[in-house]
């Protein structure tokens, strides 16, 4: 299994954080057209944030918090999709609003 490189610099974690935003976005978009949820629903991004949300103090306050906002809310759908893909069914992704993950994602992605 190949080694990720490490995300050293502010740079590096922006951009990484950036990478899973714009994946979230793509993922998001796709469920409120109501395609990805006929298929095999897909969990969001949120490895960069478990690796480097330690690491967020070169950020302003007000976008750690959206930041951590959105990956909570997307931890939360990701634990419904585990849920769904366990029991084979997609009624336990009706719990989660899709509408509740596009405010705090737009807000992240604009920092």
């Amino acid at each position: 299994m190949r080694r990720r490189r490490s995300e050293g610099t502010p740079q590096d974690i922006a951009a990484s954080l950036l990478l899973d935003l714009n994946a979230n976005h793509r993922i998001i978009e796709e469920i409120s057209e109501g395609i990805e949820v006929q298929k095999r629903p897909k969990k969001l991004k949120t490895g960069s944030w478990k690796r480097n949300s330690e690491k967020l103090g070169f950020l302003d306050e007000s976008l750690r918090s959206e930041l951590a906002r959105f990956f909570s809310q997307a931890e939360d759908y990701n634990m419904h999709v585990e849920s769904a893909k366990r029991y084979q069914s997609v009624s336990y992704l009706s719990g989660i609003s899709v509408e509740r993950l596009k405010e705090p994602l737009a807000k992240s992605r604009q920092g």
